[in-house]
């Protein structure tokens, strides 16, 4: 039985809860957009008529994949949702940020392992914060 997830102003089919993510593309995906009620919605799904290749690395994928199986969509149905999202935020639908100088700086002495501050315990930390 297929489900149908809304999310980001469109309706989406989603894999059925216990079939595997598909590892290939399989075939046109089917989306629903308006709206109507979800079984009219449904039952007047149209097809993609377009192709994309996306070159990514096999463990990422694969990782995204195992999450994306679980809530029952698969990787195509993914891109889509995250199209629909850059057209209804008309933008990336999450922040993609040059760091400041001060994080820079944070993330290579966290990578070096340097001017860290250590505590013996989460009450000495929570006392520093002043939490």
């Amino acid at each position: 039985m297929n489900n149908v997830l809304y999310y980001g102003g469109a309706l989406f089919k989603t894999v059925p809860e216990k079939r595997a993510a598909p590892a290939a593309y399989e075939g046109p995906l089917q989306y629903i957009t308006g709206r109507e009620t979800a079984k009219k919605q449904e039952a007047k799904m149209i097809q993609a008529d377009a192709t994309l290749t996306v070159r990514t690395n096999k463990t990422l994928k694969e990782r995204v994949g195992k999450i994306l199986n679980e809530l029952g969509l698969n990787h195509s149905t993914a891109i889509n949702m995250f199209y629909h999202q850059v057209l209804a935020k008309k933008g990336i639908p999450f922040d993609v940020k040059i760091p400041n100088k001060e994080t820079e700086e944070a993330l290579r002495n966290s990578r070096e392992r340097k001017n860290l501050t250590t505590y013996k315990d989460s009450d000495e930390l929570f006392e520093d914060l002043g939490i």
